[in-house]
């Protein structure tokens, strides 16, 4: 999946989407060692850490492959970037200009859980042995000169094709069938490698889901479910969270959150509660209902309700 990923960086430039590499793992020296050769192997590669946000408009000038070591980035700027790396949209940028970031990028992310919206590939990273040699700047210099130049040519030959594929539908639901398109387009070989790609990604695919699993956003939105699609106008968030933590516990999960917790994973996903006498109380009113079918249309986990026009509306699948 790395060597997969490292191809889609030589044609960034003209990729709709270029996919981002989430690395997961708790040993920061085997990740810096694989970020140090994709810096020899990649192109355009610019190595970072503490990126913020004024430095990632200031970066995005020169199109760069960006490689972050940054395992406490927030999940706020997480899902910009991400969000932000699709042709033709474009960032507010400073004194009233707008910044086109799109680019190829791989994150450390650490230890820490995949998000929603990390659509891309995700490398889990064991931990690697101590004797391995050491990347001196001799060895990256030699790196360097045997694959960049194979890989430019590469690039020179297939971009032409590239720019022109137009495959067909992977099997894969939607964004991770586009992921899986992007990596057999530039992957133009005659090999079986690229075969591989769908039944790879379809396994993440999969991952995903069962983290949705215990998922407490996920579990709340199959709990209100019912009541959305009911007479019932208000829900209590003390009532709400015994729900949820019962689904949680059944599904073994031993965790119990707690309304303060839950509120605030409702809250910033736009969704809003209101205090009562008797606590903090969820209206299911205004555009409460809409915002909650837009959350469970993007989580995928639950059914489309026939007579509802909202789930008409927001075209959540039936199965």
């Amino acid at each position: 999946m790395a060597t997969a990923w490292n191809a889609t960086a030589w044609f960034a430039d003209i990729l709709s989407n270029p996919p981002t590499l989430f690395i997961h793992g708790g040993d920061m020296n085997v990740a810096m060692r694989l970020l140090t050769v994709f810096s020899c192997i990649t192109r355009h590669a610019l190595t970072l850490t503490e990126m913020t946000r004024t430095v990632f408009y200031s970066v995005m000038a020169v199109r760069p492959t960006l490689l972050l070591n940054q395992p406490q980035m927030s999940s706020r700027f997480r899902a910009m970037c991400c969000a932000s790396n699709y042709r033709g949209f474009v960032l507010p940028g400073p004194n009233g200009g707008v910044v086109d970031v799109v680019s190829a990028k791989a994150i450390f992310v650490g230890t820490t859980g995949r998000a929603r919206n990390d659509v891309g590939i995700h490398l889990y990273l064991p931990a690697g042995p101590c004797d391995l040699p050491p990347l001196d700047q001799a060895t990256q210099l030699q790196i360097k000169e045997r694959f960049q130049p194979r890989y430019l040519w590469y690039r020179l030959i297939n971009l032409p094709a590239v720019r022109q594929s137009r495959l067909p539908g992977s099997g894969l639901t939607s964004p991770m069938g586009g992921v899986t398109c992007i990596l057999q387009s530039c992957t133009r070989n005659e090999s079986q490698l690229k075969l591989r790609w769908a039944s790879l990604l379809r396994m993440q695919e999969q991952d995903a889901l069962a983290e949705r699993f215990w998922d407490p956003l996920s579990a709340m939105l199959e709990v209100l479910w019912p009541c959305l699609h009911s007479s019932e106008k208000s829900i209590s968030m003390k009532e709400l969270t015994e729900f949820t933590n019962t689904l949680l516990r059944s599904r073994g999960e031993n965790r119990e959150y707690s309304p303060e917790e839950l509120g605030i994973k409702l809250r910033n996903e736009g969704v809003t509660r209101r205090r009562r006498n008797s606590g903090m109380v969820l209206m299911l009113d205004r555009q409460i209902p809409r915002r909650l079918h837009q959350m469970a249309r993007n989580l995928g986990v639950v059914k489309r309700v026939s007579a509802c026009r909202y789930c008409k509306e927001l075209r959540i699948t039936t199965e």
